[in-house]
């Protein structure tokens, strides 16, 4: 994901502000708890959400599944 996403969903998602230089913090946390993190960072450009959760385990499928909602 991309910093301004990041950033846009936090503000949307959670409704807390996230500045647009150095913002999303509190987003990017909650994704690596999911263990959603650089190494996935483009993923979707290869598979689709639900190719990928189809594969995925653990707290990165629940982190995925929350996405899919």
């Amino acid at each position: 994901m991309s910093r301004k996403v990041i950033v846009r969903s936090q503000e949307e998602i959670l409704q807390v502000d996230a500045p647009a230089r150095g913002g999303g913090f509190l987003a990017m946390e909650i994704l690596h708890r999911f263990g959603i993190d650089g190494s996935k960072k483009e993923i979707f450009l290869k598979k689709s959400l639900d190719e990928e959760y189809q594969n995925a385990s653990g707290s990165y499928r629940q982190g995925l599944e929350l996405l899919r909602k």
